[in-house]
C-alpha cells in the first residue's frame, strides 16, 4: 500500500490529540473493568483496544494498512473474549468498546480524508464488519453483570440509527478534512507558480539591466574601435581597457547570476547590494564617474527613493550612458 512518509516528529506532532482522547478511553474502561464484578477478568478486551489505539495513531502513515490490521485487532479481540466468556466492559454498543469504537472511527476519518476513494471505501467496509463480528462474537457485558438486563435482543433500529451517525460523523469528518486539504494544496501551489514567476521576471530583469549592459557596452567600444583604428591606430590602447573592464563586470554579474539560480540568494538581491545603495544620488555619480563620459549631472531628491525605483533609475542611467 502507498505510504504517506509522514515522519516520526510530524506524526507525533500531528496526532498527540487523537492519542491523549484514545488514552483517556483506555484509562476509563481499564477503572470500570477492575471495579465491574466480573473484576481483572475484564482485562482479556484490553491488548486488541490498545492495538487498535495504536494503530489509529500510526495511520495517517498508511491508512489502508492501519485499517485492515485494526479490524483483525477487534475481531481477534472478540474470539477471545468468546472463548473466555467475558463481557467487553463499557461497550458503546453490546460488544466493542468506546476505545475500539473512537480508534476504528479515527482510522475511516483519516483513510477518508488522505487515501484514495476506494480505498476510503475499503476501510470503512472493513471497519463496519469487525463491529458487526464483535457484535455476534462477544458476550453481552450487561446481561453477564446486570442481571435485571432485557435479554430479549438486540434492538436494530436503535443499532442502525447509533451506528448510522458515528458512520457518518467519522465520514463527514475525513471528508472535511480533504477538502481542506486540497483548498490548501491548491492554495500553496498557486503561492509557489507566483513565486517562480517572480523570480524568472527577476532574473530576466538583472541579465537584461545588468550583464546585458555590459555585453551592450563591450560591442560598443568594439565596434568605434574597429572604425577609428585605421585612423588612429593609438585607440586601440584607450578602448581595449574599457572592453576588457566591461567584459570583467559581465563575467562578475553572470558569477552572482549563477550563484542566484543554484539558490544561494533571491534573484536580484545580490545585484542590489553590489551596484545599488541606499543613497541614489551617490550610485548615479558612481556610475558618471566610472563611464568616462562628459556627463553633467542635476540632481533634486526631496525625499528618499524606494529601493526598487532606485534601482531602476540607476540601470536607466547605465542603459543611456552605454
Amino acid at each position: 500500500m502507498e505510504s504517506t512518509h509522514l515522519g516520526w516528529r510530524a506524526l507525533a506532532k500531528r496526532q498527540w490529540p487523537l492519542a491523549c482522547a484514545l488514552l483517556l478511553f483506555l484509562v476509563t474502561e481499564a477503572a470500570g473493568g477492575a471495579d465491574s464484578s466480573a473484576g481483572l477478568r475484564q482485562a482479556w478486551q484490553f491488548p486488541g483496544a490498545v492495538v487498535a489505539c495504536t494503530l489509529a495513531v500510526l495511520s495517517p502513515r498508511r491508512p489502508l494498512d492501519a485499517a485492515l490490521a485494526a479490524a483483525c485487532s477487534v475481531v481477534a479481540s472478540s474470539v477471545v473474549l468468546r472463548v473466555v466468556q467475558v463481557g467487553a466492559a463499557l461497550p458503546v454498543f453490546s460488544g466493542v468498546t468506546g476505545s475500539e469504537m473512537a480508534a476504528l472511527m479515527a482510522i475511516v476519518a483519516i483513510a477518508v480524508r488522505q487515501s484514495r476513494p476506494w480505498h476510503g471505501v475499503i476501510a470503512t467496509l472493513v471497519a463496519i464488519a469487525s463491529v458487526a463480528v464483535s457484535e455476534w462474537l462477544r458476550p453481552n457485558y450487561y446481561v453477564q453483570n446486570y442481571p435485571a438486563f432485557d435479554k430479549s435482543g438486540i434492538d436494530v433500529p436503535a443499532y442502525l440509527v447509533g451506528g448510522g451517525l458515528l458512520l457518518a460523523l467519522s465520514v463527514g469528518t475525513g471528508l472535511y478534512f480533504r477538502v481542506r486539504d486540497r483548498e490548501r494544496t491548491r492554495a500553496v501551489e498557486a503561492e509557489v507558480t507566483a513565486a517562480q514567476h517572480a523570480e524568472r521576471m527577476a532574473l530576466a530583469r538583472e541579465l537584461h539591466d545588468v550583464v546585458a549592459h555590459y555585453v551592450t557596452g563591450i560591442v560598443v567600444h568594439a565596434q568605434a574601435a574597429q572604425a577609428v583604428i585605421a585612423m588612429n591606430p593609438d585607440a586601440a590602447r584607450e578602448v581595449l581597457p574599457v572592453i576588457a573592464n566591461s567584459g570583467n563586470e559581465a563575467l562578475t554579474a553572470m558569477r552572482r547570476l549563477v550563484g542566484t539560480l543554484r539558490g544561494s540568494e533571491p534573484a536580484g538581491a545580490s545585484f542590489a547590494s553590489t551596484s545599488a545603495t541606499s543613497d541614489l544620488a551617490d550610485d548615479v555619480r558612481v556610475v558618471a564617474e566610472q563611464s568616462g563620459q562628459p556627463v553633467r549631472l542635476d540632481l533634486d531628491l526631496s525625499e528618499p527613493v524606494p529601493p526598487e525605483l532606485g534601482r531602476s533609475v540607476l540601470r536607466l542611467v547605465q542603459e543611456s550612458l552605454t
